[in-house]
């Protein structure tokens, strides 16, 4: 659970295991007013040079009204349409960066927090998926 992986190290946590939790109680007809988000980028970092990063996303369950992507906690893009999106990087320091993306007008039960096991939540949350990705990256330099 804590080896480095396609995510990043710190394994890949509970993230995919919550994800299936949600997707199974969405399936069985158990909570079928939820929405379940995923989002996903670049599988390696942006190395130096690189202007965008190509974002893509997918749901499960009620439709979202529109969707809002921040990184590092400000928004960037809100009221966004579709499945994806090309983020400009240019002004972004290297390092490491935490891209959220939250559904608008929709809500769930199952939190996709990758640090802890999720158990359906007795509250309405909010649909959101995050991902990391590394700016700056020099190639061929370790």
């Amino acid at each position: 659970m804590d080896a480095c992986t396609l995510r990043g190290c710190g394994g890949w946590g509970y993230y995919y295991f919550n994800l299936t939790r949600a997707i199974i109680s969405l399936y069985r007809g158990e909570t079928p007013d939820i929405t379940v988000l995923a989002l996903s980028g670049p599988a390696a970092p942006a190395p130096n040079g690189t202007r965008s990063i190509d974002l893509h996303w997918d749901f499960l369950g009620t439709t979202p009204s529109s969707f809002t992507l921040s990184v590092d906690g400000q928004v960037v893009k809100s009221s966004l349409d579709g499945s994806a999106y090309s983020l400009d990087i240019t002004s972004i320091k290297p390092g490491l960066h935490k891209v959220k993306l939250t559904a608008a007008g929709v809500h769930t039960y199952f939190s996709l927090d990758p640090e802890k096991a999720s158990v359906r939540s007795s509250r309405r949350l909010p649909v959101e998926s995050e991902i990391t990705f590394k700016s700056g990256w020099n190639a061929g330099i370790p």
